[in-house]
């Protein structure tokens, strides 16, 4: 609509301003409104809809006080201003199109990174506020993964991370939303699922993550890995909260041996949101983070 008005608006002055006063460069703001609409085919539409309009205008007004010759060159600077912008605009809106996953995804595994979770946690949580279909969440990370850095070096913990990726994406739907959160630390969005079936799908992961082993060296690398659960319990919760329910589950299961599933106990299902999970989790959280350099 903006572009059509603007369109208009355009024409309109170019027909009624002298010759002498080229109007229809104005055109070239026409262009730039793809800027705005973030679509690069549209730059082209408009640079088309700008010459066109060029055109009739030029039948429609006769060409007083100027020489052929120079109106001639007037519009051909214009449409050629016109065309000039399109193609940067394009380019410009094509590589910002091109470079946007990139922005949303992990290098290594190819998964998406904590950047598009916090994005996308909080968009299904509005929606779980809305049509209150249930939302859990999954945090697992690999157990004793400094002792495979430490033995087999950097190179063939990546291939792990990379191994483990690939299970994820294998015992996942469409639907789900799996992300490398940090380190060998990753988070599954699960739509439409509720606690029960979270701790079904953690399972189920954690049982097919157990026969998986990574070649390197001419040795073989096993993995398992630990898993917390936690179900959006009320709108009062946020993407921060329903992390950190998870989290310490997690931790839990790592206090409890590893190589488990914990649900975030009932308490922190409970309608009302508790203060353990404002602040104390997060501190948790990190005294894992920082156990794990040395016993994880």
């Amino acid at each position: 609509m903006l572009s059509i008005l603007f369109a208009l608006a355009v024409f309109i002055f170019d027909l009624l301003t002298p010759t002498e006063i080229n109007g229809n460069l104005l055109y070239v703001g026409l262009v730039m409104i793809a800027l705005y609409m973030r679509q690069p085919k549209a730059a082209i539409v408009l640079a088309g809809v700008g010459t066109a309009l060029t055109f009739i205008g030029i039948s429609l007004v006769p060409n007083d006080g100027l020489s052929a010759k120079t109106s001639m060159v007037n519009h051909a600077l214009t449409i050629a201003a016109v065309w000039s912008t399109a193609i940067v605009t394009y380019l410009h809106l094509q590589s910002i199109a091109e470079l946007r996953p990139l922005a949303d995804q992990d290098e290594l595994t190819e998964l998406y990174n904590r950047r598009y979770f916090n994005a996308e946690a909080k968009r299904q949580i509005s929606a779980w506020r809305r049509f209150r279909n249930p939302l859990s969440l999954i945090m697992l990370d690999i157990d004793h993964f400094k002792e495979i850095n430490d033995i087999h070096g950097h190179a063939a913990g990546d291939l792990v991370l990379m191994r483990l990726a690939t299970v994820l994406r294998s015992q996942t739907r469409d639907i789900d939303t799996i992300c490398r959160y940090g380190g060998e630390e990753f988070v599954i969005l699960l739509p439409f699922t509720d606690l029960r079936g979270a701790i079904a799908k953690a399972e189920q992961i954690r049982r097919a993550t157990t026969i998986q082993q990574v070649r390197w060296d001419g040795r073989y690398i096993r993995f398992k890995i630990s898993l917390g659960v936690a179900e959006l319990a009320n709108s009062a919760w946020d993407a921060e909260t329903l992390v950190a329910a998870a989290d310490q589950a997690l931790y839990q299961a790592k206090h409890e041996g590893r190589n488990r599933t914990v649900a975030a106990p009932r308490l922190l299902q409970s309608p009302h949101r508790p203060s353990s999970l404002r602040k104390p989790a997060r501190r948790r959280s990190g005294a894992r983070h920082r156990k794990s350099r040395t016993t994880t």
